[in-house]
């Protein structure tokens, strides 16, 4: 992944949580663009749905 930049840190807009759906479809993204078959950009909200916990 990329360095954090304070610019580009996704900050949500409410207090609800991700669902379970969100959370693996952003792992995947990610995953996948890893192994360099990705076709959707990375995003600073794909990045912090990839990385809820």
């Amino acid at each position: 992944m990329t360095e954090e930049n304070p610019q580009s840190r996704y900050v949500p807009k409410t207090s609800k949580p991700p669902t379970a759906g969100q959370i693996a479809a952003a792992k995947l993204i990610v995953k996948r663009d890893r192994e360099g078959k990705g076709k959707v950009k990375i995003t600073p909200k794909i990045e912090y749905l990839a990385n809820y916990s």
